[in-house]
């Protein structure tokens, strides 16, 4: 990535320090974890899972810092497209094998049957998923009851482990809808009651007042919890 580092870490790094700002209270007001924002100046992209959430990273900070990010989305874009356009070394030259060979016949059927299982595998997990999140407000969902010092609310602290979609609503209004990122750490406030949602229950840990409310569970579990004061 030498052909970016003068570009995009190193012109966010020096719009941040212009600014005269740390990495924590970027972090702080960005949302985005201290690792991430210095794997994005250190041009460490490898750390960071996926173009789609790297992209949306550097525009949100770039918007942080005042830096216009088209130049900078643009150049990731253009190396990303000159690396997928490189043409890959030739394969070696093989000895032609006989016509039929049963055991490697054998394997081949194997692999297409473990990946038609695992094909179905996902669009299953898929409809589970969404049918789980519309029908996880259903009676009978768990509650869970918050004791607090504090008549008038109470306070739940979101530690985000793994990237997970969550929907989360305080006495009946929604304050936090879409995915949430590795380090991510969030507070919601609520008078009664705070419903959460979470796409993959392994992926979030909620404390109040210093008590564990939800310990992580299974990863790609979809749970619907209620806290009640």
């Amino acid at each position: 990535m030498k052909e970016e580092k003068h570009v995009i870490g190193k012109a966010l790094r020096n719009a941040r320090l212009s600014r005269k700002l740390s990495i924590e209270k970027a972090s702080k007001e960005t949302k985005i974890s201290q690792t991430y924002l210095r794997a994005i100046e250190e041009q460490d992209f490898d750390k960071i899972p996926g173009d789609v959430v790297l992209k949306g990273f550097i525009r949100v900070y770039s918007d942080f810092l005042g830096v216009d990010p088209s130049p900078l989305i643009a150049e990731l874009s253009a190396k990303k497209k000159k690396e997928s356009t490189r043409p890959e070394p030739a394969a070696p030259v093989k000895k032609k094998e006989p016509v039929f060979d049963g055991g490697k016949s054998m394997k081949a059927v194997l692999v297409s049957v473990v990946l038609i299982a695992l094909t179905a595998g996902i669009f299953s997990f898929s409809g589970f998923l969404i049918g789980s999140l519309r029908n996880a407000s259903a009676p009978g969902a768990d509650q869970v009851k918050v004791s607090s010092q504090d008549k008038s609310a109470f306070e739940v602290r979101a530690e985000v482990i793994e990237r997970t979609w969550m929907l989360v609503e305080a006495d009946g209004k929604s304050v936090f809808k879409g995915m949430a990122f590795p380090g991510d750490e969030r507070t919601w406030t609520a008078e009664k009651k705070l419903a959460v949602k979470v796409g993959n229950a392994a992926g979030l840990k909620l404390t109040s007042g210093g008590e564990v409310l939800l310990a992580p569970g299974k990863r790609g579990e979809v749970i619907y919890k209620e806290f009640n004061r």
